[in-house]
C-alpha cells in the first residue's frame, strides 16, 4: 500500500473547465484536455534518495499494519504519515501546534529533520473545522521567504489526538541566495513566454517590500512572489508566478530567480465534459418559475445598492461577460427589471428542431438570440450560487470562513475574505463549457458559464441552452472551489488522480444536494446522472447523459444499460483497476467516475450525513496532491474522528478495488493494481534466510548443498493476542527438511518469529545461478495466507576486472571510448554479470554503455534515469548488471556518491549464453550530450559461480547379533568434510518412531562404519531401521530402510512341586508357672493378683475371671478382684492356650479367696 504522491505548495490557483465536445447517445464525450500544456517539473528527471530510509522504515513498522509513511519522489522527504486504524498519539491537553511539533521532534530521525530545521518552521495557519479537528500548518522559511512545496501540516482532534502529518518538510533547506537577479516583472514575462501568454507587463496593482516581494497585477489572478524551490542537492531561490495564457487559462509557473529557467509548470485548469442536470429551477416551458425573495438573506445583496443596484452581495458578484474579457466591466451588470422593479425576468422559450419538449433558451442559428434571456440567466446563476454557498456552509459539510470559503467579508474574523465568487453568465469567450478558477484564500474565484449550442456534429447535437441556469453545472463548478480550498488552498489537486477526485467530488456534492433536497430521485435502478439538461440525448430527457459514461449510482457488476462498458473498462460499475481504462483519453473526468461512484456507495451504506462528514473531513486531512489511496486513508481517519464505523467504510472501498493491498505508483499514475481484501490480522514484517554452519558455509550466498534456514517475522495488527499460528515452507528448488513450524502467542502490536526455523536443502548437483523461490504459508485468523518471502539466486559473480583502464570519456561523442578484456578460462558463457566499478562523470544520464563480444552487442545502460536526457546526478560506483535483478537499471535510485547496486540491464546479457569465453570483450562508454565529461576507472565481468557445499551420506547395512530381545543395527556414515551427527531411526514400521542417541560423526570425508545396540525388543517381531545424518539438528541424509526379525522366546524349565502339607491336630500344652496363694489377705476393698503360664511357641491365650467373658491375655496376667472380711470372697481364673493350627489346650484353673482384714 505504499505509493508516493507529489506534493505542491500551500498557495496557488486552480481552474476547472467543462471543455465539452459532443458525443453519441451511446457514449460519453471525450476527455482529452488538449487545450492544456502538460505539467512539468525539473525534479522528475532527478533520481533522489529517500531521506532517512532506515528510520522511516522503523517508524512505519511501529505504526502497525494499517500505518503508512510515504515519501515524496521528487524530494525524498516524508510526505504523508498516519494510520487508518488509530491516531498517531493519545489524548492530550497541549495546544495542537505543540502536539504536532512534539511528535515530529521526538521522531526527527524518521523525518530527517534536526533542531535547526525545526526552528526554521513558521506557523502560517491554524483553524478548527466543523468536526472539531484543528488543522495546523507550518511553512519552511528562509530569511522570511516561504518554501514552495515543503511544509509541515498536522491534523489534531478535539481531544488532542494527532491524526496524521503531511507536507514533505526538507532537511537543510538552503538556497544559493535570497537576493533575486530577476525582478517580478521579468519573472512574469518568463512565465508568460512559457505558457504562450502576452509579451508585455500589465499594469501593477501592488508591490510589496517584504521578503517575498509579492507583486500583483490588474489582470485577473496574475501575481509573482519569491519562494524557495526545494530540490535535493540544489535548493534555489525562485519566483512563483500565477499567469494566464492567451486563452486566459490559468497556470502556476516557478521561475529560477537567478537564471530565468522555468523549474515547474502546473496547469491549474482541468477540462470537464457536458455538466448539466434536470432540475426544477432550470428554465422549462412546462414548469412555472418559483418566486424567490433575494432579500430574505440580507447578505445576498448587501453590496448591491452601493454599486448600481446590480447582482452583488457577500457571496457572489454575478454579471454577464458580453465581450469575453474575463472580468466585470460597467455595462455588463444585471439590475432589477425596470418594468417591475423586481428581479423577475420572463423566460422566452425557443422551439427549433433539436430542442427538448419543454424548449431551449436561445437559438444558436439566430445571431443575438442569446440576449433574449440574458438577464433571466444571470438571475438564475446568482440564485444558484448563493443557494449552494448556503448549503455548503451548514453541517455536516461546514465549508465556513475558517475553511477558506468564498465571502467578501468574513464576519467571524477567520479566513482572509475578499473572495466572493465572480460569476459570469453567458461568458462569450467560449461555448459548450464552464469553469471555476480557485486562487488561494483571499483571491476571488471566477466561475464562467457558457452558452451551449445544438449544432449537429459527428457525434450528435446538444441543446441550445444557457448553463447559467443549469443547477447541476453551477453546483459542479462551485464544487471545484470547495475541493480546491480544502485540499491545498487552491493548489492541491494538480496531479492526475487528485484532479480525477476533484471532478468526482464536484459530481458527488452536486448530485447529493439535488437528490437530498428531493429534486432528483435515486431509485433502485442506476439513474443518477450529471448533464441531462445541457447534453441529454435528444428525445430522451431524464435518466441519460452524454457527459458521463455511467450513472453515478452504478453498482459493481450491474447489468443495467446505464452502466455500459467504455474504453477498455467493462460494464457494471467501475473499480480502481479501471484507472486508465475508462473512455478514450483516460483523463481526469474518466478516472473521476471511479471515485464518484465510490463516494456514492459511501452515501448509500453510511447514510447521507455520515458520508458527507467523512468525505469532507477526509479532504481536510489529506496531503496536497493525494492519490486515491491517500484519500482513502484520509477518509478512514476522518471516520475515526467522527465516530463512523470504519469497517463499513472499509467494506465500500474493498468492493471498489481500494482494498488493503491495492497499489499505485503515485498520484500522477494513470494505472493501479486493485485489491479486494480487508486489512489483515497479521503483517509480514521480514524474512531472514541464512546458511550458517554447520548447514552451510555462512558466506551469505545460497549455494548447492546448503541448507537454508528461513525465519519469518510477523506482526499482530489487531487489538488482541493471536496464538496457535502455524506455517509451512515450500521451495521451487530442493527438499524441505523442516516444516511445519509455529509462532509463539503474539500480543497486540507485537512481533514474533517462527520457531524452529523452516529449512530447505538445495541439491548438490543443481545448476549455479538457478533461482530459488521460497513461500511461507501461515495459518491463522485470516485462514491460510501464502507469503512469497524470498527469491534467491544461487551463487555470485566471479568478476575479473579489466586492466585496460582508466579511459577518458570524450564529451558529446557518440563513438565513445573502448576498453577491452579477455575472460579467463575456457568453455562457454553462462549467467554472465558485468560490474561497473567506477565511472566518474557529471550528469551520468548522458552515458550509453555497450558490451560487445564477437558479432554480438548488448546495451547495458542507455541514459540512466527518467526522461529523454537521463539523470543529472554524478558517478557510477559498484553497479552490477545482472539479468536476474528485479529493478531495471533505468529505474535505479541515486544514492550519495553515485548510482550503485544490482540492476537488470537495458538488454539481456543472456544473449551471450552458449558463446565461447575466449576472445576479446569490449566495453564501450559513449557520452551522447555535450558539456559534461568523465573517466572510466574500473569495470569487469564474469560468470556466476558457486562453491558447492557437500552433503553427508548415510548407508544402512544389515543388522547383526539378533536375539529374541536385542539386535545390533549397522551402517556407514560420511560427514563429507563438515561436522555432522548421526543416529538410527527404528520401530515396528517404516514410520519408525524411536531413535538411538545422537552421536557426533566428525568432519571426515570418508565412509565410517557405525553401529548401535537395541535392547528391550519383543520376540518374533519384525523391526525397521535406517541410518540418518544431521547438521544442526536438521536431517540431511537418510539411508535405505532395512529390517530384522527377533527370534522366538526360549521356554523356561518347570518349577519344583511344593511339599505336601501335614495337618497339626495335637492340643498345645499349658502350664501355670505362678499362681496366687489359696488365701490372699488385704486391708483394701480390692486386691491385685498375678498368674503366669507357658505353652508352645506361637501359642495365644485367653483368660476368664469368675463368671466373666474369656479375653485374650498374655503371661503374666494381672487382675484386681474384690476382697471381703471374714471368710473372704471366692475367685476362679480359667486360662486356655491355642496353637497356630487352631488347636486349644485343656483349661487350667486357678482358685483362691480374697480376705479383707479389719
Amino acid at each position: 500500500m505504499n505509493h508516493h504522491p507529489f506534493r505542491v505548495g500551500l498557495l496557488g490557483v486552480s481552474a476547472v473547465i467543462l471543455g465539452l465536445a459532443g458525443a453519441s447517445a451511446a457514449s460519453a464525450v471525450t476527455d482529452d484536455g488538449s487545450a492544456l500544456l502538460p505539467n512539468t517539473d525539473v525534479r522528475t528527471d532527478q533520481k533522489v534518495a529517500p531521506v532517512a530510509p532506515l528510520a522511516s522504515a522503523r517508524l512505519e513498522r511501529k505504526l502497525g499494519g494499517e500505518g503508512f509513511v510515504e515519501t515524496d519522489p521528487r524530494t525524498g522527504a516524508r510526505s504523508f504519515v498516519g494510520r487508518t486504524d488509530a491516531f498517531l498519539t493519545g489524548r492530550s491537553n497541549d495546544k495542537p501546534d505543540d502536539i504536532l511539533l512534539g511528535y515530529v521532534s521526538d521522531r526527527s530521525a524518521a523525518f530527517g529533520l534536526d533542531d535547526q530545521d525545526l526552528s526554521g518552521l513558521k506557523l502560517t495557519e491554524s483553524y478548527t473545522s466543523i468536526d472539531g479537528v484543528t488543522h495546523v500548518t507550518y511553512s519552511q522559511v528562509v530569511k522570511g521567504i516561504e518554501s514552495f512545496d515543503s511544509y509541515l501540516r498536522g491534523n489534531v482532534t478535539s481531544k488532542g489526538q494527532l491524526i496524521n502529518i503531511s507536507g514533505s518538510p526538507l532537511p537543510d533547506l538552503s538556497p544559493n541566495t535570497t537576493t533575486p537577479t530577476l525582478n517580478a516583472d521579468e519573472a512574469l514575462l518568463a512565465a508568460r513566454d512559457n505558457v504562450g501568454g502576452g509579451d508585455t507587463v500589465p499594469p501593477v496593482k501592488n508591490r510589496s517590500n517584504g521578503p517575498e516581494r509579492k507583486t500583483t497585477y490588474t489582470t485577473y489572478a496574475e501575481s509573482a512572489w519569491l519562494t524557495i524551490f526545494g530540490q535535493q542537492g540544489q535548493d534555489r531561490l525562485a519566483w512563483e508566478v500565477q499567469v494566464l495564457d492567451a486563452d486566459s487559462i490559468l497556470y502556476r509557473v516557478v521561475v529560477d530567480a537567478t537564471t530565468g529557467d522555468v523549474l515547474l509548470r502546473q496547469s491549474m485548469t482541468a477540462f470537464d465534459s457536458n455538466d448539466a442536470n434536470t432540475w426544477p429551477d432550470v428554465p422549462r416551458s412546462d414548469v412555472s418559475p418559483t418566486t424567490t425573495n433575494f432579500g430574505t438573506d440580507p447578505t445576498w445583496l448587501d453590496r448591491s445598492a452601493a454599486d448600481l443596484n446590480q447582482l452583488k452581495g457577500n457571496n457572489t458578484h454575478t454579471y454577464v461577460d458580453n465581450n469575453g474579457t474575463n472580468g466585470y466591466q460597467v455595462g455588463e451588470q444585471v439590475v432589477r427589471n425596470p418594468g417591475t422593479t423586481s428581479w423577475k425576468y420572463p423566460m422566452t422559450f425557443f422551439t427549433q428542431a433539436g430542442c427538448p419538449t419543454f424548449g431551449c433558451t436561445w437559438n444558436s442559428a439566430v445571431a443575438g438570440s442569446q440576449n433574449t434571456n440574458r438577464n433571466a440567466g444571470a438571475v438564475s446563476l446568482f440564485y444558484l450560487t448563493n443557494k449552494f454557498h448556503d448549503h455548503l456552509l451548514q453541517a455536516p459539510i461546514g465549508f465556513d470562513e475558517a475553511s477558506r470559503n468564498f465571502e467578501f467579508v468574513n464576519s467571524t474574523g477567520q479566513g482572509v475574505g475578499g473572495d466572493a465568487v465572480l460569476a459570469e453568465a453567458q461568458d462569450s469567450s467560449g461555448t459548450n463549457n464552464a469553469n471555476f478558477a480557485t486562487p488561494a484564500d483571499g483571491g476571488a474565484p471566477r466561475m464562467q458559464m457558457y452558452l451551449w449550442n445544438g449544432t449537429p456534429g459527428a457525434v450528435g447535437p446538444q441543446y441550445d441552452v444557457d448553463a447559467s441556469a443549469a443547477a447541476d453545472i453551477v453546483f459542479h463548478e462551485y464544487g471545484h472551489g470547495l475541493s480546491n480550498r480544502l485540499v491545498g488552498n487552491g493548489g492541491g489537486l494538480s496531479a492526475l488522480q487528485s484532479g480525477a477526485m476533484g471532478e468526482a467530488w464536484s459530481d458527488f456534492y452536486a448530485m447529493d444536494y439535488l437528490v437530498g433536497s428531493g429534486v432528483r430521485a435515486d431509485t433502485a435502478t442506476p439513474d443518477v446522472w450529471v448533464g441531462e439538461y445541457a447534453t441529454g440525448v435528444p428525445g430522451i430527457f431524464g435518466g441519460v447523459s452524454r457527459i458521463r459514461h455511467q450513472a453515478i449510482d452504478c453498482p459493481v457488476g450491474s447489468a443495467n444499460a446505464n452502466c455500459p462498458a467504455s474504453g477498455t473498462a467493462g460494464s457494471g460499475g467501475y473499480t480502481y483497476g479501471d484507472l486508465g481504462k475508462v473512455g478514450t483519453f483516460n483523463g481526469v473526468h474518466d478516472g473521476g467516475e471511479i471515485w464518484s461512484q465510490t463516494m456514492w456507495d459511501l452515501r448509500k451504506v453510511l447514510g447521507r450525513t455520515d458520508a458527507l462528514k467523512i468525505i469532507t473531513g477526509g479532504m481536510r486531512l489529506s496531503p496536497n496532491n493525494p492519490s486515491m489511496l491517500d484519500m482513502r486513508n484520509a477518509i478512514l481517519q476522518s471516520a475515526q474522528v467522527n465516530g463512523v464505523n470504519a469497517n463499513a467504510v472499509w467494506s465500500v472501498f474493498v468492493a471498489r478495488g481500494f482494498g488493503y493491498f491495492a497499489t499505485t505508483a503515485n498520484a500522477e499514475a494513470n494505472s493501479a493494481t486493485e485489491d479486494f481484501t480487508l486489512p489483515p490480522s497479521l503483517l509480514h514484517v521480514s524474512t531472514v534466510v541464512d546458511e550458517n554452519a554447520p548447514r552451510g558455509d555462512g558466506d551469505g550466498i545460497a549455494e548447492p548443498g546448503e541448507t537454508l534456514a528461513v525465519k519469518t517475522t510477523l506482526q499482530n495488527v489487531t487489538a488482541g493476542a493471536i496464538s496457535g499460528l502455524t506455517g509451512t515452507l515450500t521451495s521451487s528448488v530442493g527438499t524441505v527438511t523442516r516444516s511445519p513450524a509455529g509462532w509463539p502467542s503474539i500480543a497486540a502490536g507485537a512481533q514474533a518469529t517462527n520457531s524452529p526455523d523452516l529449512n530447505v536443502t538445495l541439491p548438490e548437483d543443481m545448476t549455479c545461478g538457478v533461482g530459488v523461490a521460497l513461500t511461507v504459508s501461515v495459518t491463522g485468523p485470516d485462514g491460510p495466507v501464502s507469503i512469497p518471502v524470498k527469491n534467491l539466486v544461487t551463487g555470485t559473480f566471479g568478476i575479473t576486472n579489466s586492466t585496460d583502464v582508466p579511459k577518458g570519456i570524450p564529451d558529446g561523442n557518440a563513438g565513445g571510448v573502448n576498453s577491452t578484456f579477455t575472460l579467463p578460462g575456457s568453455g562457454t558463457v553462462q549467467n554472465l554479470g558485468v560490474r561497473i566499478g567506477q565511472i566518474n562523470h557529471t550528469w551520468v544520464g548522458d552515458l550509453k554503455i555497450t558490451l560487445t563480444h564477437g558479432a554480438k552487442s548488448v546495451v547495458l545502460i542507455n541514459r540512466i534515469g527518467s526522461g529523454t536526457n537521463g539523470s543529472s546526478a554524478d558517478n557510477i560506483v559498484n553497479l552490477v548488471l545482472d539479468d536476474t535483478a528485479t529493478t531495471p537499471v533505468d529505474n535505479a535510485p541515486y544514492t550519495a556518491g553515485g548510482f550503485t547496486g544490482s540492476f537488470k540491464p537495458e538488454q539481456a546479457l543472456s544473449a551471450f549464453n552458449g558463446d565461447p569465453k575466449s576472445g576479446v570483450w569490449t566495453l564501450n562508454v559513449a557520452d551522447l550530450a555535450p558539456t559534461d565529461s568523465g573517466t572510466l576507472q574500473q569495470w569487469g565481468l564474469g560468470p556466476r559461480v558457486c562453491d558447492t557445499f557437500a552433503l553427508p551420506s548415510s548407508q544402512t547395512d544389515a543388522a547383526s547379533g539378533v536375539t529374541d530381545s536385542s539386535a545390533m543395527v549397522n551402517g556407514a556414515h560420511t560427514s563429507a568434510g563438515h561436522a555432522t551427527d548421526y543416529r538410527f531411526e527404528w520401530g515396528t514400521s517404516n514410520a519408525y518412531g524411536k531413535t538411538t542417541p545422537v552421536t557426533a560423526g566428525g568432519t571426515g570425508t570418508g565412509s565410517v562404519p557405525v553401529s548401535e545396540g537395541l535392547t528391550g525388543l519383543d520376540p518374533s517381531t519384525t523391526y525397521h531401521f535406517r541410518l540418518i545424518a544431521m547438521r544442526d539438528g536438521v536431517v540431511l541424509s537418510r539411508g535405505a530402510d532395512q529390517t530384522f526379525t527377533t527370534t522366538a522366546a526360549a521356554v523356561p524349565p518347570a518349577p519344583p512341586a511344593p511339599p505336601v502339607a501335614v495337618k497339626d491336630t495335637a492340643a498345645p500344652p499349658l502350664t501355670v508357672t505362678k499362681a496366687p496363694k489359696k488365701k490372699v489377705t488385704t486391708r483394701k476393698a480390692k486386691v491385685r493378683v498375678k498368674v503366669a503360664f507357658t505353652s508352645e511357641a506361637g501359642a495365644t491365650f485367653t483368660c476368664k475371671v469368675d463368671k466373666g467373658v474369656p479375653k485374650a491375655c498374655t503371661s503374666v496376667f494381672t487382675v484386681k478382684v474384690k476382697a471381703k472380711p471374714g471368710k473372704g470372697a471366692k475367685h476362679v481364673i480359667v486360662i486356655v492356650a491355642k496353637d497356630a493350627a487352631g488347636n486349644s489346650s485343656a483349661p487350667a484353673t486357678v482358685r483362691f479367696k480374697a480376705v479383707r482384714k479389719r
